[in-house]
């Protein structure tokens, strides 16, 4: 992991260095210039806003299916419980307010909330990084 985040070679670089590339292309990042923490902070709160919205989509159309039993309807209902179900994914804290076998669709469990499960964890680690290379470089500097 140390070799990946001073970005160095990997033996999985040939395969996912093009995809990182075109993601950058896609994105307009210049991958040589530092990023300020404002710019890093900017990005993680797009970054969960669209997850956020996603989870919230996801849980408030849970019982819009024919094929759902009426226990799918309690989440889509509550938009209370859709919202703090989605913001306790976001925040890594999976907290349930139901029964999630009873209550939510398939899709919303495995195509939102799963997701969620290791996109948090992902965020933490990018922040993580940030912060130690942002103290690293300070004490170059100072």
């Amino acid at each position: 992991m140390a070799r990946l985040f001073e970005g160095e070679q990997t033996f999985l670089s040939p395969v996912l260095r093009p995809v990182e590339k075109l993601f950058y292309r896609l994105f307009g990042v210049n991958e040589q210039e530092d990023m300020r923490w404002t710019t890093y902070a900017f990005a993680m709160l797009m970054f969960q806003r669209r997850g956020r919205f996603v989870n919230v989509c996801s849980a408030a159309t849970s019982g819009s299916s024919a094929v759902q039993s009426a226990a799918f309807q309690r989440l889509a209902d509550d938009t209370d419980l859709s919202f703090n179900t989605a913001m306790s994914f976001i925040t890594n804290t999976n907290w349930q307010n139901y029964s999630p076998e009873v209550t939510i669709s398939y899709f919303s469990k495995h195509g939102a909330l799963a997701i969620h499960n290791w996109m948090s964890a992902a965020t933490g680690i990018a922040i993580a990084i940030a912060l130690i290379r942002g103290f690293s470089r300070n004490r170059q500097t100072a």
